[in-house]
């Protein structure tokens, strides 16, 4: 990972430099991490494309509105608010790679070390089937409020202030099965059991209509990623691969600008005029919003002070439901974007000031660079722990691989809401290895034999040591 550490210095000392209002340094890193990911994906370590995705992200979430909108961010919040809001971002990203980058591990394929056995409970079709009506009945509901009254008005609520605590984690666990419950068909039925691709995906299809519908890009993202993490190795995605993932790409990106055009109206008044409109206002690559939002931050903290950590710690706070709390802080996003008279109206809609504004509203200038450093080695330590036995497709945590690395990738765009969900998906997946799948550990020596412990229980998959690459057809 020496590569990504220079290269972050590099970023480093681009940031640092003076960034005028032509935008020349911004654009010239915009060209330089390209160049970097061009480089990586030359390469077949996993780590190290992973991280060519955090180029990726931060290019789409930060350096293209920073790079091309400036002039309205210099006309809204003045040329020094900008200049120093892209300083910090820049230099918090390059910390975050460095922390990303920092700690050495190797990937190793684990079936080649160790024998295991994985368990299916024995009723696992009929409790997926039961889970996916369950989620498809209170999710279907969902989807018609979204459709006939759109987003704001089909969240259930006219005010932020009074939602219910049930209402409230009802949405946000349909948001976390939106997640995850694509990623969990595929593994168990494809990677495990071994059918067809393309019938497997097929129970998928009503869960992406419904996220595409609740106006939630991102879920619909982070969802279909979770399906390609699980079905495809992304050390061996070839040129093919990538090719054919533009052009999915392009066609999400078509999906999300009918979002952002109906979502606050309702898709019952879909037409395409409105898609059109809402490309020409946004362009075909919408600007997020991030470098703006920092940019207010920056002129909103010159007269007040920080936060202390109310932000950053909602990922704790969250799980309080308001009607307990009714104080209970609110993330900065939230906060100063009505403090600076944004969304008055809105009870809902928030802004995003990137991973950097959370760290920046609570600890300041060196407190948020250090806390992105922080953050990078803390998201390389759980995203090793996911993808070191990647080449282990049948573990069950490749269920979570895809999905976590893209709320890890989301998080480019802020940090507070793709952290709670990764604590929320948690949630769910252990339920999901302590009802359904089993992966033992046995000596290659010793057969393994069901005890009454596993009574309800099968083999599905027996990975030995001496196989360096197990056969997808050693079904038992």
């Amino acid at each position: 990972m020496g590569f990504h550490i220079t290269s972050s210095i590099a970023i480093l000392i681009i940031s640092l430099s003076s960034i005028s209002g032509k935008n020349l340094n911004l654009f010239t890193l915009f060209l330089f991490l390209f160049v970097i990911i061009f480089l990586v994906f030359l390469k077949k370590d996993v780590l190290s494309r992973i991280t060519a995705l955090f180029y990726l992200a931060f290019i789409y979430f930060v350096l293209y509105e920073g790079s091309f909108d400036n002039y309205v961010i210099i006309k809204t919040w003045g040329t020094e608010s900008y200049n120093l809001a892209s300083k910090l971002v820049i230099s918090g990203f390059a910390l975050f790679i460095l922390g990303f980058s920092s700690i050495k591990n190797n990937i190793h394929d684990i079936s080649n070390q160790k024998s295991f056995v994985i368990l299916l409970n024995r009723h696992i079709h009929l409790i997926l089937f039961i889970v996916y009506i369950i989620y498809l009945f209170f999710a279907f509901q969902k989807g018609v409020d979204y459709y006939t009254l759109g987003r704001t008005l089909g969240y259930g609520y006219k005010q932020y202030v009074i939602r219910s605590p049930t209402k409230s984690l009802l949405h946000y666990f349909l948001m976390f099965f939106n997640m995850l419950l694509p990623s969990v068909l595929v593994y168990v039925y494809y990677r495990l059991k071994q059918y067809p691709i393309k019938y497997v995906l097929i129970p998928t299809i009503p869960i992406f209509l419904l996220i595409l519908l609740s106006g939630s890009r991102y879920s619909l993202i982070v969802s279909f990623l979770g399906v390609i993490m699980v079905a495809k190795n992304i050390s061996k995605i070839s040129l093919k691969h990538l090719f054919q993932g533009i052009l999915i790409t392009i066609f999400i990106f078509f999906l999300t600008s009918a979002q952002i055009a109906n979502r606050e109206k309702g898709f019952n008044q879909f037409n395409y005029d409105s898609v059109s409109t809402t490309i020409d206002e946004y362009g075909f690559v919408k600007s997020e919003g991030t470098v703006k939002t920092l940019s207010m931050m920056v002129k909103y903290f010159k007269t007040r002070e920080h936060f202390y950590g109310t932000s950053t710690f909602q990922i704790i706070f969250f799980w309080i439901p308001r009607a307990l709390w009714n104080s209970k802080p609110y993330t900065a996003d939230y906060k100063i974007a009505r403090d600076m008279s944004l969304f008055q109206n809105n009870a809902i809609t928030t802004t995003a000031s990137s991973f950097f504004g959370d760290f920046y509203a609570d600890f300041g200038i060196l407190g948020g660079l250090f806390s992105c450093f922080v953050y990078g080695v803390l998201a390389k330590l759980i995203v090793f722990k996911l993808i070191k036995n990647i080449d282990f497709s049948f573990h069950p945590l490749n269920v979570l691989s895809g999905v976590f690395i893209g709320l890890f990738l989301f998080s480019m765009r802020s940090f507070v809401v793709p952290i709670i969900a990764i604590t929320g998906i948690s949630v769910l997946y252990y339920f999901f290895q302590f009802f359904l799948v089993k992966v033992i550990i046995v000596s290659e020596n010793k057969p393994f034999e069901l005890s009454y412990k596993y009574k309800n229980y099968f083999i599905i998959k027996e990975i030995y040591p001496k196989k360096k690459n197990p056969s997808h057809s050693e079904i038992i």
